[in-house]
């Protein structure tokens, strides 16, 4: 497994969710990301590697509220629309942020 990205931390949560019903296709829409997944495409390291490496130096004013910026983002999903779905890693990693990003713009959700 690659090393995992600064600031990657998966909530308990996150992890039973994937424990119980897998990594990988939800609802025929929602692709879901795992810790340790044999497919990198499903890897959370790996596809968080990739999210800070296409949004390095790009601003995401919503962050600015948390003091984050896009390298501290943890990609926990995708949709089948291309919808990033990624975590704003502060406070209690049970109650973290999402941000969705679509088409170049983002919202908290």
């Amino acid at each position: 497994m690659p090393d995992e990205p600064h600031g990657l931390a998966v909530p308990a949560s996150h992890r039973a969710l994937t424990h119980t019903y897998g990594v990988g296709c939800s609802d025929a829409f929602l692709w879901v990301f795992a810790q340790g997944a044999t497919n990198v495409h499903l890897d959370i390291a790996e596809q968080t590697g990739q999210l800070r490496s296409l949004l390095q130096d790009k601003p995401l004013p919503v962050l600015d509220a948390y003091r984050a910026g896009s390298g501290d983002l943890v990609q926990w999903g995708v949709t089948d629309n291309a919808d990033l779905l990624a975590w704003i890693p502060v406070g209690d990693p049970e109650r973290r942020p999402t941000v969705i990003i679509q088409a170049g713009r983002s919202a908290r959700s």
